[in-house]
């Protein structure tokens, strides 16, 4: 296979919408493959970082320098002999620019499809996708229940409800990454966290709440925390069973707040 040949292949294989490490590595080694190479290694560019004058990295005549946008790649003792190096080095930059300019959008389309556009955390599509994973070591997972936003949509407005999960939102990502929080319903969120220990989670959970009860609102939670769990559905399911019990301790221990069950009295000033 001649130089252009081998370009015009790799250059259709980087063509997906399923990049990741796995495939970036595979590109790499394509590359290393047909040139005959010994390693190839990759960085990004940081500052005064230049592979030329780096001496962790120094150029030597057998190897090749790829500079990119925003990285470059050194092809070590390239063994391979090309006809035409620079056309070979300015077609293979501009397909390795490509394929990551594509990454980078890729992740865009990817985070827009699975993010709630107006809290700014996953939403109920990427819970129903962690759902297929098979295996959670040391997860805690709260599940929450927004106090009140059926009343305060009715009383106040959608605008008074949004700006209440919006406050809800920032309290929870103050203490959780926004990607281990997912908005399942309307205002029911929950909070999964894999590989944490279980008295740094219970100690973010308590900081969460510290946070949410500075605020005029409420929410009900359930706690839940698994060494290990291989049906992650049945312990959310748990967790939302535990937020139940919360909640109607919370209407037993406040019935000056309702006017029966389902219908909370006249909230405040405070929420205008």
């Amino acid at each position: 296979m001649n130089e252009k040949e081998f370009l015009l292949k790799l250059n259709s294989i980087i063509i997906t919408d399923k990049y990741n490490n796995d495939f970036i590595n595979n590109i790499f080694n394509i590359i290393k493959t047909y040139l005959k190479a010994d390693e190839i290694i990759y960085s990004k560019f940081k500052r005064n970082d230049d592979p030329t004058t780096n001496n962790d990295f120094k150029i030597t005549s057998t190897d090749i320098l790829i500079k990119l946008d925003n990285s470059y790649l050194i092809i070590k003792k390239v063994k391979k002999e090309l006809d035409n190096l620079d056309f070979f080095k300015e077609f293979l930059t501009s397909i390795l620019n490509n394929m990551f300019k594509n990454i980078i959008i890729t992740d865009k389309l990817k985070n827009e499809k699975y993010t709630d556009s107006m809290l700014e955390i996953y939403n109920r599509l990427a819970y129903e996708n962690l759902l297929k994973e098979k295996e959670f070591n040391h997860v805690g997972i709260i599940f929450i229940d927004v106090n009140y936003l059926g009343v305060i949509n009715n009383t106040y407005g959608h605008e008074a409800g949004d700006l209440l999960l919006k406050t809800i939102s920032s309290c929870l990502k103050k203490h959780f990454r926004k990607t281990d929080i997912y908005r399942i319903g309307g205002d029911e969120i929950v909070i999964i966290v894999k590989n944490i220990a279980e008295y740094l989670f219970i100690s973010k959970t308590k900081d969460m709440l510290t946070s949410i009860s500075n605020t005029p609102y409420s929410v009900s939670i359930g706690v839940r925390y698994e060494d290990k769990t291989c049906d992650l559905k049945s312990s959310v399911k748990v967790a939302n069973f535990l937020m139940e019990e919360k909640k109607e301790e919370f209407r037993r221990n406040n019935p000056d707040k309702y006017i029966n069950k389902y219908q909370v009295k006249f909230i405040g000033d405070k929420l205008k």
